[in-house]
């Protein structure tokens, strides 16, 4: 089978051999918080959705790294947040025709949005990334399960990552205040 080999990480249980598809629509899966600037920020990246790629409010998400699971897991499975108090599974699998995208930039939209700052550079670099980005995720319509995986032990280069594109991003974009550390 032919595709992108990634990681993924759910709450739900998976064989080797299932695919793994989106339960409808994902929007603001993960996002369960009263956080208007996110959702609008979601709003213009979907306006700006290239022909041909995969939408985020239907896609299945991965990540090039084992790792950047943990990391994203760490940060849904907090307290407050929609995973608290579940089992993360953890997943080697392809994706068939995966879209490449900069995991930190629906963040940093949220951010410009929420300061009155331009933001439509981003979106667009968020479906055309051309800067060196370090963290990336994956969206298809499907994820076939090749391995089950333990749960790995270190998130360090994940966060690593995360702060540099977080950097990156102000220096393209800038915000008023160094951005936090968001999940």
């Amino acid at each position: 089978m032919a595709g992108v080999e990634v990681f993924h990480v759910s709450c739900g249980p998976y064989a080797v051999g299932e695919t793994i598809r989106p339960f409808g629509e994902t929007r603001y899966v993960g996002r369960l918080r009263a956080d208007t600037h996110f959702r609008i920020a979601e709003d213009a990246i979907e306006a700006a959705l290239p022909p041909g790629l995969q939408s985020r409010l239907t896609a299945v998400f991965a990540f090039p790294e084992l790792e950047d699971c943990l990391g994203y897991w760490t940060g849904q499975a907090a307290p407050g947040r929609p995973y608290n108090g579940l089992t993360p599974h953890y997943y080697r699998g392809l994706m068939p025709n995966p879209a490449r995208v900069p995991s930190r930039l629906v963040s940093h939209v949220s951010r410009l949005i929420q300061e009155k700052r331009p933001h439509a550079g981003a979106v667009a670099e968020f479906w055309s990334p051309t800067k060196a980005w370090r963290g990336w995720e994956y969206m298809d319509q499907e994820f076939h399960v090749l391995a089950i995986l333990d749960e790995p032990e270190d998130e360090g280069v994940y966060l690593a990552n995360m702060m540099a594109d977080i950097l990156l991003a102000k220096s393209l974009w800038s915000l008023p205040e160094l951005a936090k550390l968001e999940e």
